[in-house]
């Protein structure tokens, strides 16, 4: 599923990058916003799956070690 997603993401000429912190985490929640309500196999709306799945690795992963660390 992530080949998928990587191929579609090249041919759609996504403007997305990797969340590496917090300013890039709102921006990020911002752009899902837009397009949340996208048909699905549309270039919109294979923007919103990258999307989640770089959200949802961010708070899997940094939000909880920024916890621990406060």
């Amino acid at each position: 599923m992530i080949k998928l997603m990587q191929e579609q993401f090249l041919k759609s000429n996504m403007n997305i990058s990797p969340i590496k912190n917090e300013k890039d985490y709102q921006k990020a929640l911002k752009e899902l916003e837009k397009v949340f309500d996208a048909e699905p196999n549309t270039p919109e709306g294979d923007k919103g799956q990258v999307l989640v799945l770089l959200i949802e690795d961010y708070e899997r992963n940094i939000i909880p070690l920024k916890l621990c660390r406060s």
